[in-house]
């Protein structure tokens, strides 16, 4: 039981920011500019955190 409730309180998740940034490393490159990019990911245009069903059907694979 204290060993289900250690790794429930320690679990480190991925934020967004580090599931973009692999999926760059993994599948692509990283561009200066949003015009140059096939995919934007931003808060006001591209993918954005409110597309919660995008990001799961497509980077959390």
């Amino acid at each position: 039981m204290v060993l289900m409730g250690k790794a429930m309180t320690s679990l480190q998740k991925t934020n967004l920011y580090e599931l973009f940034m692999l999926h760059a490393q993994a599948r692509g490159e990283l561009v200066s500019s949003p015009a140059e990019a096939d995919t934007v990911f931003s808060l006001k245009k591209g993918i954005t955190p409110f597309d919660t069903a995008a990001i799961m059907a497509e980077y959390m694979q």
